[in-house]
């Protein structure tokens, strides 16, 4: 009789120690969704859109790695296609103008602004059960710009002889210069196993010396975080 009621304790024991034990361990999750976003560090690569007075297209890449809770410290860098504004615009348009009524011919002028950019800066994600992570961050770095305006009169390009048309180029229509930027962003990281994808939205405001170039940016990227 006591060696049953000493077997049954010891059954009801072991029970209940397995018991315990399973509904201490947290639930195993396929492809890592509940993870961090970033366990250590994470690169990739980024494309998609930028949008100033016109639209363009930029290529670029990040690399960045956690250093507290659900903050990151990333560095990025990117080429932007045209980041061109209506005042740059407007002062190829006065040339245009005065080409037309000193010239009796039909002129007409285009100007692209490509970009290279770089940063380094901050991110806060929010970390949650399931695939989605939102994230804010904020970014402060520099910008190499190119003024390349085009002139055509009457259908033939004459950028490289707007000398002999009684016309004078300054730093503001054309030339490279550098300047400092900063921006914001914000977007949602979307992990998968060791691979993530970052679809979101920035704001860069490049410090020329008469205005500030607002570069809206449509951000897609790919990557692995380790």
């Amino acid at each position: 009789m006591t060696r049953r009621v000493f077997s049954a304790a010891l059954t009801v024991a072991v029970l209940a120690s397995a018991v315990s034990a399973r509904a201490q361990t947290p639930p195993v999750t396929s492809g890592q969704a509940s993870a961090p976003s970033v366990n250590l560090w994470y690169v990739g690569g980024m494309s998609g859109l930028t949008v100033v007075q016109k639209s363009g297209a930029f290529v670029g890449g990040e690399a960045g790695f956690r250093v507290w809770r659900h903050l990151d410290l990333l560095v990025e860098g990117a080429w932007m296609q045209n980041v061109v504004t209506r005042r740059e615009l407007g002062r190829a348009a006065l040339l245009t103008t005065f080409l037309q009524q000193t010239q009796g011919q039909t002129a007409t002028s285009t100007m692209t602004v490509p970009a290279l950019y770089g940063a380094v800066g901050a991110r806060w994600v929010l970390e949650r059960e399931g695939r989605f992570r939102p994230y804010i961050e904020g970014m402060i770095g520099g910008a190499r710009v190119q003024l390349k305006p085009t002139f055509t009169l009457g259908g033939t390009d004459i950028t490289g002889q707007l000398a002999q048309y009684g016309v004078t180029l300054g730093g503001d229509l054309t030339g490279t210069s550098s300047h400092a930027a900063f921006g914001v962003g914000a977007g949602v990281l979307m992990a998968q196993g060791d691979w993530y994808l970052d679809l979101g939205l920035r704001v860069t405001a490049v410090s020329l010396p008469d205005q500030k170039t607002k570069i809206g940016r449509l951000n897609i990227e790919f990557g692995r975080r380790f």
